[in-house]
């Protein structure tokens, strides 16, 4: 749903240094935007050699080190800017500096230097358009959910999990859970987000830099807004880039955005993400019906979502794989045809529009849905999940036998693993990690020590009291840390619904209007 940019990945016949350089950024004489690129980040950046270390520890450690690795590899080459007085951004995440318009004379001595690898041009891209005029209607049509919401079963989902996470008192404790959607911006005051929306830490403007929440209805990005918006999903500041803070690091991030195929430019941001444990979800693409034309980042290490129609047939413009990679892809699909939801024009407009962008917006909210009842899921854990629940029986077949397999066999190249199913998946995620709550109120009162006292001159009561606090200690690992309830999606959002800090929105720049759509918020 978004625009994105390609960065060449080389340039044959051209020797010494200016080999470095794009070719598109030779063939003209104009100063242009560019990236330079510093060589592959050391994967043991990534890693923690804690495994007790906090999340946000884990992840301000990674920040840290990433910053560190940056600066270290882009000292000269800084120098040698701010010598030049030529303004420049550095992005950590990917071990890069942006430079706007830049004459061919500065990026020739700029590739000169040992520890540049390439120099890239910043380039714009449109983004893939729905494939239906949008439809606007004047205010929300009801409470009733709409029609992909009933379908994914996310009302009985919902129900569920405040069952199992409910109290005797009939409350229900809901933590938060943090979605970051890289997007064209938000109309944060509209009745369906206002709610949900973060606010401090919730917004960033890396194309246009305005500190107020806003969508533009533009038509593209370019690739830096893109990467500084995975670094504010990985380590959140203020709207004016300062004061971060990682302890407001998203848990999931919704990417209706993709653009040519085997591109691997996102792969460090989608790195950092897996180390920070975000969970990256990303449409497949409006490039369909045609076997392998899933679009990038979809094709990489992220869940990918492809569209279904209300009668579970696979829309015909959804991007079907086999990956460049030849890799099995999409990996789920999700409702995204004739989709309603909350719209700019107004706090109370809402209209219709089709795309894997109205998609990947449903897989997140399930995924925020999994991640309440169990705030610690790993990549792999919230996969099986959603894998072990997506429905199969009803898809309807659309002939074609992508990568040589058969609609029938899961996972397939048109359907993935089946359309998600946010009942089934929450019941599979249950029913492999159970909340277990009377060991840990039983065991104190059942154990064989308190009955020794009784039989056993008072000698022995020494020897009683440190087991009883064996068990205090150990209920922490045994028990699964209980979630918050959340996130249906596009169109329902009852009047009681008031679960703050939920949405950040990283606006990566002017894009489509039909690209704000199906933002998922909380409902317990």
């Amino acid at each position: 749903m978004l625009r994105i940019l390609i960065i060449s990945l080389g340039i044959l016949g051209i020797q010494g240094m200016e080999s470095k350089i794009d070719f598109s950024l030779l063939e003209s004489s104009e100063p242009a935007d560019i990236l330079i690129s510093f060589g592959q980040i050391p994967s043991s950046i990534y890693r923690s050699n804690n495994a007790r270390i906090s999340r946000t520890n884990h992840i301000s450690n990674m920040v840290s080190s990433l910053k560190s690795h940056s600066s270290d590899s882009q000292n000269d080459v800084t120098d040698f800017l701010q010598k030049e007085r030529i303004p420049f951004e550095q992005l950590w995440i990917t071990n890069q500096i942006v430079i706007k318009r830049c004459s061919q004379g500065i990026m020739r001595k700029l590739s000169e230097f040992p520890l540049v690898s390439r120099i890239s041009e910043d380039v714009h891209y449109p983004l893939d358009e729905p494939q239906f005029p949008v439809q606007v209607s004047g205010t929300k049509i009801g409470d009733t959910p709409e029609w992909g919401i009933s379908m994914v079963k996310a009302p009985e989902a919902n129900s569920l999990l405040s069952e199992v996470l409910g109290s005797d008192d009939g409350t229900v404790d809901l933590p938060e859970i943090r979605v970051v959607v890289i997007d064209t911006g938000i109309l944060h005051t509209h009745e369906a987000v206002r709610n949900n929306f973060l606010g401090t830490y919730g917004w960033y403007d890396p194309s246009n830099g305005r500190l107020d929440p806003y969508d533009d209805n533009g038509h593209g990005t370019h690739v830096t807004a893109l990467i500084a918006c995975g670094q504010f999903a990985v380590c959140p500041h203020l709207s004016d880039g300062s004061s971060p803070n990682c302890s407001y690091a998203a848990s999931v991030v919704s990417n209706s955005w993709n653009g040519g195929q085997g591109q691997t430019w996102f792969d460090p941001v989608i790195e950092a993400w897996h180390s920070a444990g975000i969970i990256p979800v990303v449409s497949s693409g409006n490039t369909g019906p045609p076997c392998g034309t899933v679009s990038s980042p979809a094709d990489r290490n992220v869940i990918a979502v492809g569209s279904t129609t209300n009668i579970d047939s696979i829309s015909y413009f959804s991007a079907v794989g086999p990956s460049v990679f030849g890799e099995v892809k999409p990996d789920l699909t999700a409702p995204g045809h004739d989709v309603v939801s909350a719209w700019i024009t107004g706090n109370t407009a809402y209209a219709m529009a089709s795309g894997t962008s109205m998609a990947c917006p449903h897989a997140t909210g399930l995924i925020a849905l999994l991640l309440a009842y169990k705030p610690d899921l790993t990549y792999a854990q919230v996969k099986e999940a959603l894998f072990g629940g997506a429905d199969t029986a009803n898809l309807v077949a659309s002939g074609r036998n992508c990568g040589g397999i058969n609609e029938s066999e899961f996972p397939n190249n048109v359907y993935g693993h089946g359309r998600i199913n946010a009942l089934e998946s929450l019941k599979a995620l249950i029913e492999a990690y159970p909340i277990t709550t009377e060991p840990p109120t039983e065991e104190p009162t059942t154990e064989p020590p308190t009955e020794e006292p009784t039989t056993e001159p008072p000698t022995e009561e020494p020897t009683t009291e440190p087991p009883t606090e064996e068990p205090i200690t150990e209920e922490p690992p045994t028990t699964p840390t209980p979630g918050n309830g959340c996130v249906h999606g596009p169109f329902w959002f009852p009047d009681e619904v008031n679960v703050p800090n939920l949405i950040c929105i990283c606006q990566s720049s002017c894009s489509s209007q039909y690209s704000y759509n199906c933002l998922t918020a909380a409902n317990p």
